[in-house]
């Protein structure tokens, strides 16, 4: 069947349905194969234009292929292709495997939509994998905001929202380089740029462990700052009501050691008083 029409405000083809039931038009395209086989063609849609030389030329397409025929667990794939750079590539495959439907996009994926939700309801496996072993100088993940809103908002939430689950972890983060494993930059001249509210009845605010067996003198936590004369720079700062300043269970080395040899700096805390005592070396 060709049909070939000059007229741009009319149909090339239309085929129209009179049932006035809750029942849909069905278009069917059968292919009456007597032996199917897993990567069969089962139908090819196809958008055909011309290109600047008035060549015949595909520009998309809807594939059709059979995965699986075995009669009552058949499985197939749905693609989508589309002609990049003069050559033909299937950015979206839509497939299924022994029951497991997957959603594979190639190249670059832009959502646009004011709720995009990912709703998994796998128990052993992952709800999002972002593998990226090519990367060089880019980011495996970014998330980015230009908002001028002074609204109080989270660019970024974890929730573990069930009580019962004590043996999950929120985040965790596991760096085998040399690099830092977590580096937090902060412009804010007026609060933190690391805040932890514990709102536990035990336990800790924050826990450093460092299970490294290297022999020397290996620091778990240092605080360090570019202004080594800058007067009153303060790298740990003591709220008011806190019961104790320290709780120190250590029997091999000082609780407090430094090493700086700036004539201001030192290790200084806050009597009752609210006087600035400066703590000798230990």
């Amino acid at each position: 069947l060709y049909t070939k029409l000059s007229d741009s405000n009319r149909r090339v083809a239309c085929f129209s349905s009179t049932d006035a039931t809750a029942n849909p038009a069905v278009f069917d395209i059968y292919k009456d194969s007597a032996s199917p086989a897993a990567s069969d063609l089962v139908a090819v849609i196809r958008f055909m234009g011309n290109d600047s030389a008035s060549n015949y030329q595909m520009y998309s397409e809807i594939v059709s292929r059979i995965t699986d025929p075995t009669s009552g667990s058949e499985d197939s794939s749905l693609e989508l292709s589309i002609v990049s750079s003069g050559s033909t590539v299937d950015p979206i495959l839509i497939a299924s495997t022994a029951g497991t439907v997957e959603i594979t996009v190639t190249g670059q994926l832009t959502v646009v939509g004011n709720t995009n939700s990912i709703t998994s309801t796998d128990t052993t496996g992952d709800a999002v994998t972002i593998t990226a072993s090519s990367l060089t100088t880019g980011s495996a993940l970014i998330v980015y905001s230009n908002s001028s809103s002074t609204s109080t908002r989270n660019l970024v939430e974890i929730t573990n929202d069930n009580a019962s689950a004590n043996n999950t972890t929120c985040l965790y983060i596991q760096q085998d380089g040399s690099g830092n494993c977590v580096r937090l930059v902060s412009s804010n001249n007026s609060d933190s740029a690391l805040y932890v509210d514990y709102k536990g009845s035990g336990g800790y605010s924050a826990h450093f462990l460092r299970t490294s067996s290297y022999a020397g003198e290996v620091a778990t936590i240092r605080i360090s700052g570019p202004n080594s004369g800058a007067g009153d720079a303060v790298g740990i700062s003591f709220g008011s009501d806190i019961d104790a300043l320290f709780s120190c269970n250590v029997t091999s080395a000082g609780v407090i050691s430094t090493s700086t040899t700036n004539s201001t700096g030192s290790f200084y805390m806050y009597d009752l008083g609210g006087t600035r005592r400066k703590v000798p070396y230990f």
